[in-house]
């Protein structure tokens, strides 16, 4: 279907559930769909929507979804959005919203999954979020976002690094890895094909992009910031040269968090991306990044956690992440342990050691068990 949707849709007071994904409706939502105060589910995604999110947006009280992905709906998030209190998933996802992510999302209690990735959000993530405890899936990659996850906790469901290429810059975000995997038809093809495809960037591109790895690009220097490995340009431009970077299949992997048979076979895999996996788990919970001054010579950031365990562990974990009570607790050393463990698993220098994403989640999910029935 195509054109605008008929404002008369917003008269019909009994409707439940709405499903108009996937068409090619243009236009503005008109303004009487929002007066439906006993929907449930609005599901208006893949169309062509225009225009801003009105305040109007917030008397959806009742709803459990909302989808407007794939739009072009811009302007800022409104903050009566945070009075959907009932609300358990909601899609933003792939629209020109722009602005900053408000307070009273903090106030969506029972969402479990919230996606706005790939829009022109800025600012930092507000730390009322934190009372979100219901979230396991969070997606704000590819914005111009800066500053920190705020809650901690949710980390350890399971995160993952997406590299975001527009235009002439480059630009990554830490964000928690999206369970569910959205999906659009592509004309002339009977199969769906996920279309948040993760773009594949060389190696000489990013040198490009970061005008050699300049340290103002640095992770957290700003909106266009990438985390650098160890490997400084010179020694991985004798791995990877300008012609071999484009004949090689492109890497979706920051430098830094790339395994090591990328580099010297050009290799990209599953196995890659749980090792990029296992290196983030090891930043999060010490704080310390691959390319951090005190790694020098034979000494990285693998081989110092791996010297720690298991006895002095408590000399290696962030000391912000755990109280004194629980520094001083052999059951929570032993989560520690077990979560440190896990990473060095999943970073093992063969492909074929490295734990599958299956078996990764299955150790999350026991970890997540044993730490909920201690609080």
């Amino acid at each position: 279907m195509w054109g605008s949707i008929a404002s008369c849709l917003g008269d019909m007071t009994s409707l439940r559930e709405i499903y108009l994904e996937s068409n090619n409706f243009t236009a503005s939502i008109p303004s009487s769909l929002w007066n439906l105060k006993d929907i449930l589910k609005l599901n208006l995604s893949s169309n062509f929507f225009e225009g801003s999110l009105p305040p109007e947006v917030g008397k959806h009280k009742a709803a459990i979804l909302l989808d407007l992905s794939w739009n072009q709906i811009s302007g800022n998030i409104p903050s009566t959005l945070g009075s959907l209190q009932g609300l358990i998933q909601l899609y933003l996802s792939h629209n020109k919203i722009e602005g900053s992510i408000p307070e009273t999302m903090g106030n969506l209690l029972n969402l479990e999954v919230l996606d706005m990735s790939s829009n022109m959000i800025s600012g930092v993530i507000p730390k009322s979020l934190e009372a979100l405890k219901q979230l396991y899936s969070f997606n704000v990659s590819c914005n111009r976002l800066h500053g920190e996850i705020p809650n901690e906790e949710l980390l350890l469901i399971s995160l993952t690094s997406l590299l975001c290429q527009m235009k002439d810059w480059l630009a990554s975000a830490i964000v928690f890895l999206s369970i569910r995997c959205r999906a659009k038809p592509i004309k002339g093809e009977d199969e769906w094909s996920p279309q948040v495809a993760r773009q594949r960037i060389s190696y000489y591109e990013l040198q490009r992009a970061t005008q050699g790895f300049d340290g103002n690009n640095s992770l957290g220097g700003g909106n266009n910031s990438l985390g650098f490995d160890k490997w400084d340009d010179s020694s991985c431009q004798k791995l990877l040269t300008k012609e071999e970077s484009i004949a090689h299949t492109k890497t979706f992997a920051t430098i830094g968090y790339i395994a090591l048979e990328y580099g010297l076979e050009g290799l990209i895999s599953k196995r890659s991306d749980v090792y990029s996996y296992g290196i983030l788990l090891l930043e999060t919970f010490t704080k310390k990044k691959p390319n951090d001054e005190m790694f020098t010579g034979d000494l990285d950031l693998r081989s110092w956690v791996h010297s720690s365990l298991p006895d002095k562990l408590d000399e290696i974990i962030d000391a912000g992440l755990l109280t004194v009570d629980e520094e001083n607790s052999p059951e929570m050393l032993q989560h520690m342990s077990s979560i440190m463990e896990l990473a060095m698993n999943c970073i093992a220098k063969s492909p074929v050691e490295r734990m599958n994403m299956t078996g990764v989640v299955a150790a999350l999910e026991k970890i997540k068990q044993q730490l909920s029935s201690r609080y």
